[in-house]
């Protein structure tokens, strides 16, 4: 089964440096998912979980979810990784599809265009390539 979303486990096997540069960025709102660890009365839970506009409500806009061991991990989509890629090089993307190679080219054109190569024939697990690339030269 295909999930719609980079995984914890994909999020934590990036290095520290880079985790940190994604959390900064996100901007938590309703519908987002994540992951965190807590605990309850029925002991501890490793869970994907999505902000409600109850969870906003409760906790007002600065919520932040936390877990105890102190990370929570943002559960990122297609829309997260094109809004970081947009931001952080200040363009616009612009994506197309290899045939031969099977796998995606991704454009951020501003000023300077910036190509990145995949090597994948899925879109999330592309842009999340670039993603972390850029977030690594950060």
């Amino acid at each position: 089964m295909s999930v719609n979303y980079i995984t914890a486990e994909q999020f934590l096997k990036q290095n520290e440096e880079v985790q940190e540069i994604f959390i900064d960025w996100w901007d938590i709102q309703i519908g987002d998912l994540f992951n965190v660890k807590y605990q309850d009365e029925e002991g501890k839970w490793d869970k994907d979980l999505i902000v409600t506009k109850k969870d906003i409500e409760k906790y007002g806009e600065g919520f932040f979810p936390s877990g105890i061991d102190g990370k929570v991990i943002l559960l990122f989509q297609i829309h997260h990784l094109i809004q970081f890629i947009e931001e952080e090089l200040n363009g616009k993307i612009n994506i197309s599809y290899n045939f031969e190679t099977e796998s995606y080219e991704i454009l951020v054109t501003r000023v300077i265009t910036h190509v990145y190569e995949t090597n994948t024939d899925n879109l999330l697990q592309a842009l999340w390539q670039v993603a972390c690339k850029i977030a690594s030269k950060n």
